[in-house]
């Protein structure tokens, strides 16, 4: 479905209907950047941690990805991977080595190509050892 994340995907259909008129449209979040796995803390070792995830901000091409390693402070753009269509998520990867043991929170956010930021940033806990 054009616009719409795996978890939007039909499964298991049984039945297909066609019909002559418009239908409400099931959309897609409008924007979102979000870290997996989505549990709500993660442990570490000083040696870095290998953080993944996905980016959607249709009907418009994703135009960056940033991160925060310190709560939301300060924010780094990452490099993305080519967007082949702006209905289609991307996903990006970043190792993240902590400065020292201790608990962080890292958010991540993502802005369209015309400027459109994401509202509520993806947060995940990480507890370094």
């Amino acid at each position: 479905i054009p616009g719409a994340g795996g978890n939007h995907h039909p499964k298991w259909v049984s039945r297909i209907s066609v019909v002559a008129n418009d239908v409400p449209a099931h959309d897609a979040p409008p924007m979102a950047g979000f870290i997996d796995p989505p549990p709500p803390a993660v442990r570490g070792s000083m040696s870095g941690i290998k953080l993944t995830g996905y980016a959607f901000v249709g009907p418009e091409a994703v135009g960056k990805v940033e991160v925060s390693t310190d709560n939301g402070y300060t924010y780094r753009e990452m490099p993305l991977p080519a967007q082949p269509d702006p209905d289609v998520w991307i996903t990006w990867e970043l190792t993240f080595t902590p400065p020292a043991p201790g608990f962080y929170v890292l958010r991540i956010k993502a802005t369209s190509a015309k400027g459109r930021k994401q509202d509520i940033p993806g947060v995940i806990g990480v507890e370094v050892r």
